[in-house]
């Protein structure tokens, strides 16, 4: 539903180039969901060519041909387009998918530095905060990963990422099972989508306590 308002107010304002940059960055966001068959692709490409043709030089056409790259998975092209772009017009996006990039190469200090720099530009935004956290699990940073996803509960309870990932972290380091059924059992019970890969974990040690 919030994909065909945001599809609504591009066809009502199609000489927007922020507008496009929306819309690409929630095929984003709900990519995992998607079947990611020719058709989507094809959806994608039609969209990221708009916003080029509306204004090339743009960072916000710039945003659309990351994503593009990064949903491809062509992340050699989108580090280097991101890197490009980082250096003229630092929006809030580029520094995101920069720590995606470094998240998904397994350099997790990196990918933290690169989050924590777009939660500076941009405080309000929650997946980088949730992203770091996840960084810091890997690098076992465990209190400040429990701290980073508290603080996302706070300012959204109903983040299902956050419950699940903080509920695995109380069972497997910090041994209260309790805590952690209630967490993920929360999440499990959210009517909004969590990414599969996180929801399938979530069963996992929800099954496993």
């Amino acid at each position: 539903a919030t994909q065909d308002e945001i599809v609504q107010v591009i066809e009502g304002s199609s000489s927007d180039i922020v507008a496009y940059s929306v819309l690409c960055l929630t095929y984003r966001e709900l990519w995992a969901y998607a079947a990611q068959d020719s058709q989507d692709f094809r959806v994608l490409s039609t969209v990221v060519q708009r916003a080029k043709k509306m204004d090339p030089i743009s960072e916000y056409a710039g945003v659309c041909e990351v994503v593009e790259a990064a949903l491809r998975g062509k992340w050699e092209t989108a580090e280097a387009l991101t890197e490009t772009w980082l250096q003229q017009k630092p929006l809030p996006a580029f520094y995101e998918i920069r720590g995606e990039i470094a998240f998904n190469h397994h350099e997790n200090e990196l990918a933290r530095r690169y989050y924590q720099t777009t939660q500076t530009v941009e405080g309000q935004w929650l997946k980088p905060m949730v992203q770091e956290a996840r960084a810091a699990t890997e690098l076992q940073q465990f209190p400040e990963a429990y701290e980073i996803y508290k603080k996302v509960l706070r300012k959204n309870p109903k983040h299902g990422i956050a419950l699940i990932e903080l509920g695995i972290l109380e069972s497997l380091q910090f041994r209260q099972d309790q805590k952690a059924i209630d967490l993920i059992q929360t999440a499990l019970n959210l009517p909004n989508k969590i990414p599969r890969d996180v929801l399938s974990r979530g069963h996992l040690e929800f099954a496993r306590i």
